[in-house]
């Protein structure tokens, strides 16, 4: 917990293997939710944290991800609207970004992501970016 959290604190608190990073200002709900997932083994870094390794990862592969067969088949079942929204999930774009700039809801922007994360075998979105800018899990 930090009084004062920034994104990069989180990025390099979670390289140094945290599970969970979050600010004194924690809605009770929030907190306890987090506290849930870092004791069932998850990780907890809230968002923009989460965006911020994201755009890390997407980043330092964008010039050099080298397409393979895991990559292209695990995105191949995917529609038109699903792989761009993929691909502004992977580059670290919020929900509410990703609709304005589609002109559509945040709503059916989260209902592409359903459809995306079943499809790929992801649960999240850092696994999403993971996978489409070529690391593995």
């Amino acid at each position: 917990m930090t009084s004062r959290p920034e994104p990069g604190q989180g990025v390099e608190l979670a390289r140094a293997g945290v599970r969970g990073y979050g600010n004194c200002w924690m809605h009770p709900r929030t907190l306890s939710q987090s506290a849930s997932l870092i004791q069932a083994g998850e990780v907890w870094l809230g968002l923009e944290v989460i965006q911020h390794l994201i755009k890390g990862v997407s980043d330092g592969r964008a010039a050099d991800r080298k397409e393979n067969s895991q990559f292209s088949s695990r995105l191949s079942d995917l529609t038109a609207r699903e792989h761009e929204i993929a691909q502004r999930v992977a580059s670290g774009e919020s929900n509410k970004l990703i609709g304005y700039e589609l002109g559509i809801t945040e709503r059916t922007v989260k209902a592409h992501l359903g459809n995306i994360f079943q499809k790929t075998g992801t649960r999240n979105r850092l696994q999403l970016a993971l996978l489409i800018n070529g690391h593995s899990e």
